[in-house]
């Protein structure tokens, strides 16, 4: 092949392109300009001409092309060795298209601000992780691990910091996943308990209470962190009764004065809380381990919610407030309470009579002893549930046949039926005008009955009405 020693674009297609590598390498010797050499070094496969012409270049410029775009990496690489300005570097380390050698050219760097630009920058994330690996000032580094985009480099961040001020940063103000780790770097008591009272994420703030020593802080968190979570383990590693009452007085959410109750043994701090909390279910609970009697009668008259009233009539001793309760609180739920608490039957007999909601007549008629009461109830009360009852402890036959036969309610014909112990009383059944389902299933008492003889005394007495 011919060339012209003046032709650098002649020169250079042979050294790109001669078959021998002995005229290669000639061509290339003919080179002299920095651009020529750029071009060999860049677009040559062969190792040996591609590095001779890298080595002949001394253009800061030309060689930040080589090693962003040599077709060898080795070529690549030398062209990076030669670089030294860190501008050059930057340059390679954000642009260079193999990763290694964009990886390498970080690995120079020592400029803070170029690092951070690499590592927020590079294409790649061996690149950025390379970066931040070179990084030394934690201001720099927090950023990082509080801003980056990716987990990865934030997590590389973290793992460079090294002072604690900058750890508790990250462990206050950022992700759970990256805040534990840096929370258990820390082993200062006053930063752990800073980090409980102020750390973004709820995990970080849980994870420091488990750690934190300090009552006044426990009870802080108890009475005011947004997290549930977070309030019941503080509540939980309480131990000081004075603290738990300020939470059960002062708390800002309710569940957790509510929580802080079950731990008081102090009568004046239970009593505090069932007469001045402004949520019901506080008072309830408090209501509820109360003793005081003087307390109790003025909750079970005068609260509002219906749950206070009944907790402070369960605990009443009182027999007259008792039954006034029963006779007059305006929720079914506090006056049932209160009657299964009655003893007077003449009042039993008038609630089980005439109060105005089953649950509380059913009530009264599971206490009562009057016969005509039971037997009233079992015939005339409009609710099925208040007859059930009715019908499993009247004693009269007459009764009991009657409902069995004509009762609406399925289960109420069962019971009256189930209780006739009288083959007569069921004769009476099976002959009479009842549905034929119901004088069959008396037949079929009756043939148990008949089979297995039952003691008189035990088969209930037929009363005259």
């Amino acid at each position: 092949m011919s060339v012209n020693p003046s032709d650098d674009a002649g020169v250079i297609e042979l050294a790109l392109g001669a078959v021998e590598s002995a005229a290669r390498m000639q061509a290339a010797r003919r080179l002299s300009a920095s651009d020529s050499l750029r071009r060999l070094a860049t677009s040559s496969v062969d190792p040996a001409v591609a590095t001779f012409a890298v080595r002949r270049l001394s253009d800061e410029a030309e060689l930040v092309q080589v090693a962003t775009n040599a077709a060898l990496r080795a070529v690549a690489q030398t062209a990076l060795g030669k670089l030294t300005h860190e501008a050059s570097l930057v340059q390679v380390a954000l642009g260079a298209a193999d990763a290694v050698v964009a990886k390498d050219a970080a690995k120079r760097l020592s400029d803070e601000a170029l690092l951070v630009r690499v590592a927020t920058s590079g294409a790649d994330p061996v690149v950025r992780r390379a970066a931040v690996k070179r990084l030394e000032n934690d201001e720099t580094l927090v950023e990082l691990a509080l801003g980056a985009f990716e987990l990865e480099l934030r997590q590389a961040a973290l793992e460079r910091i090294t002072g604690m001020p900058a750890l508790s940063r990250v462990a206050s103000a950022g992700e759970a996943a990256l805040g534990l780790r840096a929370l258990e770097r820390l082993d200062d008591e006053r930063v752990v308990n800073r980090i409980a009272l102020e750390a973004s994420a709820h995990e970080v703030r849980l994870a420091a209470v488990e750690r934190a020593a300090d009552g006044r802080i426990l009870a802080r968190i108890a009475k005011e962190d947004a997290s549930e979570a977070v309030r019941v383990r503080a509540l939980e590693r309480l131990r000081s009764e004075r603290l738990i009452a300020d939470v059960a007085r002062t708390g800002r959410f309710a569940d957790t004065r509510t929580r802080a109750v079950r731990g008081l043994h102090d009568e004046r701090a239970i009593a505090d809380v069932a007469t001045g909390d402004s949520d019901p279910k506080a008072r309830s609970e408090a209501t509820r381990r109360l003793g005081d009697q003087t307390t109790l009668g003025r909750l079970a008259h005068d609260d509002p919610d219906y749950r206070v009233r009944r907790n402070a009539v369960l605990k009443l001793k009182n027999r007259d407030e008792i039954a006034r309760v029963a006779s007059e609180d305006p929720d079914w739920q506090v006056r049932e309470a209160a009657v299964r608490r009655v003893r007077d039957q003449a009042l039993l007999r008038r609630i089980g009579e005439w109060d105005k909601a089953w649950q509380v007549r059913r009530a009264a008629i599971e206490r009562v002893d009057s016969e005509a009461v039971l037997a009233s109830r079992a015939r005339n009360d409009a609710d099925r549930a208040v007859r059930v009852v009715a019908l499993r402890r009247v004693t009269d036959v007459t009764v009991l046949v009657n409902r069995a036969q004509w009762d609406d309610s399925e289960e109420a014909r069962s019971v009256a039926l189930n209780r006739l112990e009288d083959p007569s009383a069921l004769r009476q059944i099976v002959h009479g005008t009842a549905p034929e389902s119901i004088r069959a299933a008396a037949r079929e008492r009756l043939a148990v009955l008949e089979s297995s003889p039952v003691d008189a005394t035990e088969r209930p007495e037929r009363t005259r009405r």
